[in-house]
């Protein structure tokens, strides 16, 4: 390296091998060309602060601060406006600075395993975030501005006790994935079916008792887990899905088919295990 990384990257190294032996420097580092860090792994080395050093690296776009014992990421997070991909999750963290608005090119975010009882409002004002991992939190609801996230396309809040979510949600235009098993659904939220680009809907593991009529509006779906549900039964409107390839209902409540189930032109996995189905037409 010939610029000042090699400097910063030193020190860096130097505080956390004082209570991390096991850096490995060829293991956690990536460079660019010209030698400047560009991917940091600092994850499970036992901290609970963060070395003054890695902020002046300045040209990171992967940082890696998963499985520590941090409780705050400082203001310092804005200079390194450079990133694409920042994880924090396993700690501790209850908030996010308002300085990570600063991180414009930032993609995916991960956050699962903390102790969030809210969205940080930070969150939703990250204009190219495109993956969010809010998974194995403490979370009741989303925010309404949840709609300001335009660039969102992969959303995972799996395992939290969400009941409800705001009709705001109906506005996340370029959502593909969304991840909402084992929380506390009883009706499918009907801002869900607005979300024309949705591809991959999981709803498995919740209370959730039935589908509403709307969910035929979601013609781009390919894949819809409902596993472990309440569900007793399937609307009419199931057989709009055209796009569906895998549809998992095996532990539901399931005691018959729509006939408009038997026409989803393009269904390739089906899943009824440990149903209440009686016998299924011979004709399918």
């Amino acid at each position: 390296m010939t610029n000042d990384d090699h400097h910063y990257l030193a020190a860096l190294i130097a505080k956390i091998g004082s209570t991390s032996p096991a850096f490995d420097e060829d293991v956690r580092v990536a460079f660019d060309e010209d030698g400047h860090v560009i991917k940091l792994n600092l994850g499970a080395l036992h901290l609970s602060a963060l070395p003054d050093e890695l902020w002046q690296l300045t040209h990171l776009r992967e940082l890696l601060l998963y499985d520590n014992q941090l409780r705050e990421i400082p203001p310092a997070i804005a200079m390194l406006s450079q990133l694409r991909l920042l994880s924090l999750q396993g700690n501790t963290f209850h908030s996010l600075p308002p300085e990570l608005s600063r991180l414009t090119f930032l993609e995916t975010l991960k956050l699962q395993r903390n102790s969030l009882s809210e969205v940080p409002l930070v969150v939703t004002r990250l204009p190219s975030l495109k993956t969010l991992d809010l998974s194995y939190n403490q979370l009741h609801l989303l925010p309404p501005h949840v709609e300001q996230m335009r660039s969102l396309e992969v959303l995972n809040v799996m395992r939290n006790e969400l009941h409800s979510l705001p009709k705001e949600m109906g506005r996340v235009d370029n959502l593909r994935i969304l991840n909402l098993s084992y929380n506390q659904f009883q009706h499918m939220p009907l801002s869900l079916c607005r979300l024309s680009r949705l591809q991959k809907l999981d709803l498995s593991s919740t209370p959730l008792t039935y589908l509403p009529a709307e969910i035929g509006q979601l013609t781009s779906l390919e894949a819809l887990w409902l596993a472990q549900t309440l569900i007793a039964g399937l609307p009419t409107e199931i057989g709009q899905l055209i796009a569906l390839q895998s549809l998992s209902l095996e532990q539901t409540r399931l005691g018959h088919l729509p006939q408009s189930f038997w026409h989803l032109p393009n269904l390739l996995v089906l899943d009824l295990g440990w149903n209440e189905l009686g016998s299924i037409d011979a004709d399918v």
